[in-house]
């Protein structure tokens, strides 16, 4: 069986952000901070990779890389109207989002879709490879 990773959660995901407010910037961890986060064996699609397919979507209007473990000096040197977020994650649990509210924005959650994990399908991947060996 063969399956290719699939970027439709993160598209239409950023496809309703976009259409909460008049520009979408999307901010990418680097693969450095991505492997930091998730462990030595991610990212699977490399920085380059990711920041051309997000900036290839024609609602997308910047991509930016990032570093650090996480975008708050970058969400505190952009200073956004909206911050939007999937809804994994609370207020209280956004980076950044007690400084947007601080500054007059709004944070934002939107719906996630179901089925899409990275980690989901690393691990389907893996079980195939597994029963097939």
């Amino acid at each position: 069986m063969i399956k290719q990773l699939n970027w439709l959660k993160n598209g239409a995901r950023r496809e309703k952000a976009r259409q909460l407010g008049d520009k979408l910037i999307v901010a990418l961890n680097t693969d450095k901070s991505t492997s930091q986060i998730k462990g030595s064996q991610r990212p699977v699609i490399n920085e380059y990779a990711r920041a051309r397919h997000m900036a290839a979507l024609q609602f997308v209007d910047l991509v930016i890389l990032f570093d650090e473990l996480t975008p708050i000096i970058l969400i505190e040197a952009i200073q956004p109207n909206i911050l939007v977020k999937g809804r994994d994650y609370t207020n209280e649990t956004i980076i950044g989002a007690d400084f947007v509210i601080q500054h007059g924005g709004t944070v934002q959650t939107i719906p996630l879709i179901k089925g899409y994990s990275t980690t989901a399908l690393i691990k389907s991947i893996q079980n195939d490879v597994d029963n097939n060996i």
